[in-house]
């Protein structure tokens, strides 16, 4: 019921792939999915990458590791172990949390942008490194 809500955002990065495995193998169809990648890249923020751990790491300044004892693990199965379900709970959390701070990032960027279309601004690859080496998002 969850993933077929139309109401319900599902937000992670390759999902596109998730859903069409989910249809062929279950016959689930997904709706409402936000890849996480295409709002990250819509920020144009040099320092963003594609994957989740790169989001996670510019956005929200965590890093996160991922076991391939667990990534490879056997997900199929009717009931998934402990491991399992801190990761894909993890997964979830980071994916979501990233999602609203990008979409605040891009908001702050569309309003300063509309309230001075003409006022010069450093490009985000220009920008000064703070105190851990990462580029600002915002400003």
């Amino acid at each position: 019921e969850v993933l077929a809500n139309p109401a319900i955002r599902k937000v992670g990065v390759g999902l596109k792939a998730d859903a069409v495995k989910l249809q062929h193998d279950w016959g689930c169809t997904m709706h409402n999915l936000v890849e996480l990648a295409d709002v990250a890249e819509k920020t144009r923020h040099p320092d963003i990458g594609k994957s989740l751990r790169s989001i996670t790491s510019c956005v929200l300044g965590l890093a996160i590791t991922k076991s391939k004892y667990v990534t490879m693990s056997d997900w199929a199965s009717e009931r998934l172990n402990l491991k399992q379900s801190v990761y894909a709970a993890l997964d979830a959390w980071v994916a979501s949390e990233a999602l609203g701070d990008l979409e605040k990032l891009l908001r702050d960027s569309q309003a300063l942008s509309n309230a001075a279309p003409n006022a010069p601004s450093d490009p985000p690859s220009q920008r000064p490194l703070d105190d851990a080496g990462k580029r600002p998002l915002g400003g």
